[in-house]
C-alpha cells in the first residue's frame, strides 16, 4: 500500500504479510523528529514509489529495528538509505547474519530528537522497544500487543481468535508463551504508560486513535 498520513508527523506504509494462511500485515511507520528529519520504524520491502514519497518528506535519519523478529527488510532499507543511523533491539546483530551496523537500542531515554524509547523486559526472546512520538502523541508497538478487530478474512479471525487476540488490543496467546518473568513485563508496561500517549500505532492490526493509554491498561490487567 501507498504511503499514508495517519496522525502529525506519521505516515505510514503497510505490507501484505501471512503467517499459516492468517493475513497479518506489516506495518512500517514514518515518524517526523523535532529536528525535521525522519526516523523510520520497523521497515517494511518498500517500493520505489514508497522511497520517492519517504524522501519527499525528508531526510531519513535514523532506521530502527524494534525487536529481535521484524528485521526482515532491514538491510534492503539501510542500502536504500546509507546516510542515516541504523540502531536495533540488543542482541539481533549476533543473532542474524549480514545485516547492517547497528548500534544497541538504549532500554530507555531519548533515541532522537522528538523520539523516546523504552525496552519492555520479561519476554527474552522478543526484545521488545516501544517509542512515544510526542508530535502525534502516538505510542508506537511492534509485537507487544496486536489489535484485529472487523476482519473480512474468516482464516485471519479464526487463527487470531484460537490465539486468543481477536476483537480487542491484547498480547496474543504465542506471546504469553514467551514470556519469561512476568514482574519484568508488568515494570515495563507500567513505565510506558507513564507516559502521555493517546493513540497507538501497531505493527500488526488496526491502530488506536484515542483512549489509548486507558487501551493498554486494559490489556494488561491480567498481568
Amino acid at each position: 500500500m501507498p504511503l499514508v498520513a495517519n496522525a502529525p508527523g506519521l505516515w505510514t506504509v503497510d505490507q501484505d504479510l501471512r503467517i499459516l494462511g492468517a493475513q497479518l500485515g506489516s506495518r512500517a511507520s514514518i515518524l517526523r523528529l523535532s529536528d525535521g528529519r525522519l526516523a523510520l520504524h520497523s521497515a517494511v520491502p518498500f517500493t520505489d514509489e514508497d522511497a520517492a514519497a519517504i524522501d519527499a518528506l525528508g531526510e531519513v535519519a535514523l532506521i530502527i529495528a524494534p525487536n529481535l523478529f521484524h528485521h526482515l527488510s532491514l538491510a534492503a532499507a539501510a542500502a536504500r538509505w546509507p546516510q542515516a543511523r541504523v540502531v536495533g533491539a540488543p542482541g539481533l546483530a549476533e543473532k542474524v547474519r549480514g545485516l547492517p551496523s547497528m548500534a544497541p537500542l538504549p532500554s530507555s531515554g531519548t533515541l532522537a530528537p522528538g523520539l523516546e524509547v523504552k525496552a519492555v523486559g520479561g519476554m527474552s526472546k522478543v526484545g521488545e522497544h516501544v517509542f512515544f512520538h510526542p508530535e502525534s502523541g502516538s505510542l508506537l508497538i511492534t509485537d507487544l500487543c496486536f489489535h484485529f478487530v472487523e476482519v473480512d478474512h474468516w482464516w485471519t479471525r479464526t487463527f487470531m481468535g484460537l490465539n486468543n487476540a481477536y476483537g480487542r488490543l491484547t498480547l496474543s496467546r504465542l506471546g504469553r508463551t514467551m514470556i519469561d518473568d512476568k514482574g519484568a513485563l508488568r515494570q515495563g508496561v507500567d513505565a510506558v504508560l507513564a507516559w502521555p500517549f493517546e493513540r497507538i500505532g501497531l505493527c500488526h492490526g488496526r491502530p488506536i486513535e484515542k483512549d489509548g493509554r486507558a487501551r493498554l491498561t486494559e490489556a494488561f490487567a491480567w498481568l
